[in-house]
């Protein structure tokens, strides 16, 4: 029961937080923030797991278990600190208008006024493009999640290690270590050369990952598959998420960008139910289940690239024309 309530109250504020974005940052400079975004969570996430990891090492259920408190204690805090410390900042960040209910100056400026119809917006909800982003982002999801899920499972069957734990920290810090790298760069590059160039380098490099890792033979050739994967990752992390706030009006921005969680739930159990075929595979021939699961994550990246290339966002150039996702967003107007 408090697993369940723990999924839900995250879910309840996952989408105001993801408008977040959407609702401070112009956009010519999404890219660059959603780069923070990803590494303020990546990080966060690993320190707070660091901490209450050694806090735990001296834990025992009848001699010593405070220490099951005091880590519960510790994350109470962070979760509840940095609530409120966003609601307060941006309370004092929010401007007159909008404190008052009414819509922010910049909505209404530029030559082709409105950026969308809101209002039809919200009554129709996401729009097609926003939906052909959600499946792309499922597909890229499960392709990430198989990844770093079956890693240990491969070393120890496929590459034989007498000690894959060994080997499966070493590729989750080369990963991570690739990923915290590149996700501040790949940010400011969606700005300055457009989202979908970096999408097909990222599908490309993800289909090139994917065959290392099939032909690998020693720990060497995984970690430094590792490597690739981190890379890919950290440019489809916070591209996708720039994408996501061009293609959602503000006014709808929290409940489109809510549809997000239901993707990345779509994927992680794609990713996990892959289980039962590896097995089934690997019955039939050693190391085929394995084979054909990157053969599907390849073709994972490749599908996600496509999909979030050419999309319409929901913009309007001066013209009356849609924007698309082809290369820098304009910086005026919304």
């Amino acid at each position: 029961l408090i697993v369940v309530l723990v999924q839900i109250f995250g879910n309840i504020g996952q989408g105001p937080a993801n408008a977040l974005i959407a609702d401070h940052v112009s956009p010519g400079q999404r890219g660059t923030a959603a780069g923070w975004l990803t590494l303020a969570r990546v990080a966060g996430a690993g320190i707070v797991t660091l901490i209450v990891f050694l806090l735990m090492t001296g834990y025992d259920r009848d001699e010593a278990a405070h220490w099951l408190w005091i880590s519960l204690a510790l994350m109470a805090s962070v979760a509840i600190g940095a609530a409120s410390w966003t609601v307060l900042s941006l309370r004092r960040s929010r401007p007159p208008a909008d404190r008052h209910g009414g819509e922010q100056i910049e909505e209404q400026a530029g030559p082709a006024g409105p950026a969308v119809d809101d209002v039809k917006q919200a009554a129709n909800g996401p729009d097609r493009s926003y939906i052909r982003f959600l499946v792309a982002l499922a597909f890229v999801v499960a392709a990430m999640s198989s990844l770093q899920l079956y890693s240990f499972f491969y070393l120890e069957d496929v590459i034989g290690l007498e000690n894959p734990t060994q080997g499966g920290v070493a590729i989750l810090l080369t990963t991570a270590l690739a990923t915290a790298l590149t996700v501040i760069p790949a940010g400011k590059l969606a700005d300055r050369v457009g989202r979908d160039r970096l999408l097909i380098f990222a599908g490309g490099l993800g289909v090139i990952a994917s065959v290392v890792l099939m032909l690998a033979n020693s720990l060497v050739v995984v970690a430094i598959d590792g490597l690739l994967v981190g890379v890919v990752i950290g440019i489809f992390l916070p591209v996708s998420w720039a994408v996501a706030n061009d293609l959602v009006a503000k006014r709808t921005a929290a409940r489109d960008l809510g549809y997000t969680s239901l993707a990345l739930f779509v994927g992680a159990s794609v990713a996990r139910v892959a289980g039962l075929g590896i097995d089934s595979l690997n019955a039939i021939q050693p190391a085929l289940g394995y084979q054909m699961l990157l053969v599907a994550v390849a073709g994972s990246f490749v599908v996600s690239a496509v999909l979030m290339t050419r999309l319409t966002t929901l913009r309007k150039e001066p013209g009356g024309g849609p924007a698309l996702l082809t290369g820098p967003p304009p910086t005026s107007g919304s």
